[in-house]
């Protein structure tokens, strides 16, 4: 049976000039669009459930406040170090407005706000807070969970990426997604130095990680490979004041060590890593990590945080001087 022409020549159509710059054309378009104005993500947890689902495919698009200020109740992507890595959640109060929560229920500046959103019960209680200029305070619609368990706070609007789009279908458009995203990107080229500093960070993903397979050689090997990334000493500033200070490399074996060994299982995860050269020989990397395992005793662990990073170079090589943890949400 012969296919009608109109069919075949959609299928196979003629490589001429005209075809083939569309396809630039649209390639370029696509990359731009889906790269720039309207971010795809998927939904990683169940922190702003009903709404947003564990697994559903959204997008962010970043010019919903080009001329305008997040505002209750609006749902906005919360960026750390990039945007691989960002966190989704609901603004429920703007700068100057003070926020609390009593028996499970929000408050902004004593008034009760009625959540039609929050379709979970709830018993949070928060002490009130009053949000900082230039901040908002965001919140995951899931109240069910611990308030241990959220991430949730106050953010600067610096670090809104935009608002999230409602797309009913939980994997709508993802497969058309990775086909366009897979044939128009190339592979990005970095300069020689910039290659060896994420090295650097790629070796220390390698040896923080545990797989419960891991024998007592592989073990002390990684934390003695640990160590030698750093230099001596090296500053680590903190939130937690108790934990900020400067180490030396042994020092830092023994608390590599002292915190495997109460994993069973342990995943060190970087994302959106931007590196600079402020000075000759000296890197400053900004980076979003995310830890996954699973503790002694069965508990599970997941922990984002975003680093910035200074390394030096010496012999050749590049070393941690310092470690800085940054407060994305303060609650």
């Amino acid at each position: 049976m012969a296919i009608p022409r109109r069919i075949r020549q959609f299928f196979f159509p003629s490589l001429t000039p005209l075809f083939l710059i569309r396809v630039c054309l649209v390639s370029v378009f696509a990359y731009l669009f889906f790269n720039y104005l309207c971010i795809p993500f998927t939904i990683q947890g169940i922190s702003m459930e009903p709404t947003y689902l564990n697994g559903g495919v959204n997008f962010c698009w970043r010019l919903r406040y080009l001329f305008s200020d997040p505002k209750r109740p609006d749902v906005i992507a919360v960026r750390f170090a990039g945007n691989e890595v960002m966190l989704l959640k609901r603004v429920v109060a703007c700068e100057g407005e003070q926020v609390e929560f009593r028996g499970g229920r929000l408050f902004v500046d004593g008034g009760g706000i009625e959540e039609s959103y929050v379709r979970f019960p709830c018993d949070w209680n928060f002490p009130p807070r009053r949000v900082e200029k230039d901040c908002v305070y965001v919140v995951g619609d899931n109240r069910s969970m611990p308030i241990e368990s959220q991430y949730f706070g106050q953010t600067s609007k610096d670090r809104v990426v935009g608002g999230a789009l409602m797309v009913k279908g939980r994997y709508l458009l993802a497969g058309v997604l990775i086909v366009i995203t897979g044939i128009i990107l190339a592979a990005t080229v970095f300069p020689s130095e910039e290659k060896k500093v994420k090295k650097r960070f790629r070796l220390l993903s390698e040896w923080v990680s545990k797989s419960p397979e891991e024998n007592a050689f592989t073990m002390l090997q990684k934390i003695k490979d640990i160590s030698t990334l750093f230099l001596e000493p090296c500053e680590l500033k903190a939130p937690n004041e108790s934990l900020s200070g400067s180490y030396t490399r042994q020092e830092i074996s023994a608390y590599a060590g002292s915190a495997r060994s109460h994993f069973s299982q342990l995943n060190l995860k970087l994302h959106d890593l931007h590196v600079a050269f402020p000075e000759k020989e000296v890197a400053k990397v900004t980076l979003t990590a995310r830890l996954i395992g699973k503790v002694q005793t069965g508990e599970q662990v997941d922990e984002i945080h975003e680093l910035d990073c200074l390394l030096k170079k010496i012999d050749k090589k590049w070393f941690f001087s310092q470690i800085e943890v940054i407060e994305v949400l303060k609650k």
